[in-house]
């Protein structure tokens, strides 16, 4: 909706109209609390204004920007409430929601809790995640995300790695949250459900990139074709330096430091920091590479946005692309669960 259209809207709104009370169990749209809207950059979901019991009006296209302004706009004329259609309102509550009730019981300043909260279940909404995976997985990956996390961020010294990695760059720690729901889904196709096999998958998927939180931001910034060769070297230290940072804290799993230190390790011997191959590379670390490989893809920070060979918002068309470099760098049974989970028919390959 155009500013100008917007501001009519507005004009012809009374107080009365907007506080109308409405029987949401006869009807398809549902309230959200106008100060505990989540906007992201572009916003996924259409927005509603009501203008009487039966009548609403669409105020924001899906797919738009929400203009901050018209949100004030808003506050100014005491709209309490926007409103989304019955469908889009399940995705959005149980992103807004379920992490707040999870860990709203964790140990911290509530400022520094509602800040982190409202920055995870931003990523959660910008991935899209339930495009590319069932509802019935999102949920059981989901509600796993926020128990774990809750658990991370009971404790101070896991608050303030991740809160660092955040604070240097956002995306990098929306980057470890996407890679770690990926994980997850692959591990639940490969039946690797224990709780304990599940802690462990999300503290590496969630800490995988953690030594890049001492990388300076105006390298993170650029991309990789800009850099130097000191600062290429840089950046290929980071998993070194995260397993570091995490073994000083030492309450982390020896497995979950193994993750980190070589995800970005390649089958064939042709990664990095050490160059080791297939089965002295922990299992753990095999899945990083693979759901790391797929999320830089489908959304590349900027850092690695030179080396893919193309951003797409189709799934299928970033698992195609991970199929044809899988021959000799990545496990194949990983890569074909990946495929399972997100219904796409896997092509054979050879395995070297």
């Amino acid at each position: 909706m155009e500013n100008k259209e917007f501001e009519m809207l507005l004009e012809s709104i009374s107080e009365k109209q907007v506080q109308i009370p409405v029987d949401f169990s006869e009807q398809d749209y549902f309230e959200i609390l106008l100060d505990e809207l989540l906007c992201t950059k572009i916003n996924r979901f259409s927005l509603y204004l009501r203008l009487s019991k039966e009548k609403f009006i669409k105020i924001v296209e899906k797919g738009q920007a929400i203009d901050t302004g018209q949100l004030e706009r808003l506050r100014s004329k005491k709209v309490q409430y926007v409103y989304m259609a019955r469908e889009d309102f399940c995705k959005y509550a149980f992103a807004s929601t379920q992490l707040q009730k999870t860990i709203i019981e964790s140990r911290l300043p509530n400022e520094e809790k509602a800040e982190f909260i409202r920055h995870t279940a931003q990523i959660l909404l910008q991935y899209n995640f339930e495009r590319m995976i069932t509802p019935e997985i999102y949920t059981t990956i989901s509600t796993g995300l926020a128990k774990h996390l809750n658990l991370l961020l009971s404790n101070q010294s896991f608050f303030l790695h991740l809160n660092k990695l955040l604070q240097n760059n956002s995306k990098l720690y929306g980057h470890s949250l996407a890679v770690t729901v990926i994980m997850k889904a692959i591990a639940l196709e490969l039946k690797w459900t224990s709780p304990k096999t599940f802690a462990l998958i999300f503290e590496a998927g969630i800490f995988h990139d953690i030594g890049l939180a001492r990388i300076p931001k105006e390298i993170l910034e650029q991309n990789l074709e800009f850099l130097n060769e000191k600062e290429q070297q840089l950046l290929r230290m980071h998993p070194k330096n995260g397993a570091a940072m995490l073994r000083r804290l030492k309450i982390v799993p020896e497995a979950c430091l193994q993750a980190t230190l070589y995800h970005h390790e390649l089958c064939n011997g042709a990664g990095y920091p050490e160059g080791i191959a297939r089965s002295k590379i922990h299992p753990v670390a095999k899945l990083i590479a693979i759901a790391d490989y797929y999320c830089h893809h489908y959304q590349p920070t900027s850092w690695n946005s030179s080396v893919i060979k193309g951003q797409s918002e189709d799934h299928h068309q970033v698992f195609a692309q991970l199929q044809a470099d899988q021959v000799g760098n990545f496990d194949r049974d990983f890569v074909d669960a990946l495929g399972r989970v997100l219904k796409v028919k896997s092509k054979a390959s050879n395995r070297k």
